[in-house]
């Protein structure tokens, strides 16, 4: 919680998953103030538009956005993510892998309309 502090006590702390590069590319693993989801994540934790993948990265976008993310790099969370030896053999990677372009052009089209506040909202300020 020390992290909130250094972005003024609100926003997502996203914390180091093991990826190389993993702060360029995006956190998958992180905590939001619940005033972070009211006023910069359309009142959800997760968005109704993604059937998998992609969620986790709106949220990391949308924090940058409005300079509400902080790194928490020090802050290890194992992700046994698609890619690595570490990879379970789980039914959801194999949905989402065939989900995946998809779920891809979905995340483009919203980013390319400026993250849209469209969901339903589940937390109201």
């Amino acid at each position: 919680m020390e992290a909130l502090g250094k972005i003024g006590g609100d926003g997502l702390v996203a914390f180091n998953d093991g990826r190389k590069n993993a702060y360029k590319q995006g956190a998958t693993e992180f905590l939001m103030t619940r005033n972070f989801i009211i006023e910069y994540n359309c009142g959800v934790m997760c968005f109704q538009c993604y059937a998998c993948d992609f969620s986790d990265t709106e949220s990391d976008r949308r924090a940058r956005r409005v300079d509400k993310f902080i790194w928490a790099k020090d802050a290890h969370v194992d992700h046994l993510w698609e890619g690595t030896k570490r990879k379970p053999e789980d039914i959801a990677y194999k949905l989402a892998a065939e989900r995946r372009e998809g779920q891809q052009q979905i995340f483009e089209a919203r980013k390319a309309a400026g993250w849209p506040d469209d969901q339903e909202r589940i937390l109201h300020g």
